[in-house]
């Protein structure tokens, strides 16, 4: 059987498709469970109240927060409204998130923060953001979760 030039380019564009979809499916499952196979979004990203004059002007232009609705629709399933939130911060850490603290402007806000860097072939950086909102009682009372890929 005689391959045509054709035939060879078209086994090896095949080839490398298959090599990046792996490289693709093999980052995705590197990922903390929260953040496999979850879209980022644009628009306004962070869920801590405006601090300033600037903030508030950007948060209305934007028009909307840039949370992802896979990772929201994760946390209010894991972590729905009640749940302590010791939980969330149990979960978040042994999943690789560091939890940063609470809001300048709101100190029942609480953040928690993860990045990778890109590794691969088609390597790209994931950073994300997950924001809570506890009651006096240490209840949850929203959660809010931001991603971003950066590369390519």
């Amino acid at each position: 059987m005689r391959f045509s030039f054709n035939s060879y380019v078209s086994i090896a564009v095949t080839f490398a498709l298959c090599l990046l979809l792996g490289a693709c499916e093999r980052a995705q499952d590197e990922l903390p469970a929260l953040l496999r196979n979850v879209s980022a979004r644009g628009g306004y990203w962070g869920a801590c109240p405006p601090s300033d004059n600037t903030e508030q002007e950007m948060l209305k232009t934007m028009g909307r927060l840039g949370t992802s609705p896979e990772l929201d629709a994760r946390l209010n399933a894991g972590f729905p409204p009640g749940t302590d939130d010791l939980k969330l911060k149990r979960t978040l850490t042994e999943q690789g998130f560091r939890v940063d603290g609470a809001c300048k402007t709101d100190g029942s806000i609480h953040i928690a923060g993860f990045f990778r860097k890109g590794v691969g072939l088609l390597s790209y950086d994931v950073s994300a953001q997950i924001y809570w909102k506890v009651d006096q009682v240490g209840h949850i009372v929203w959660t809010k979760g931001f991603v971003m890929y950066i590369g390519l």
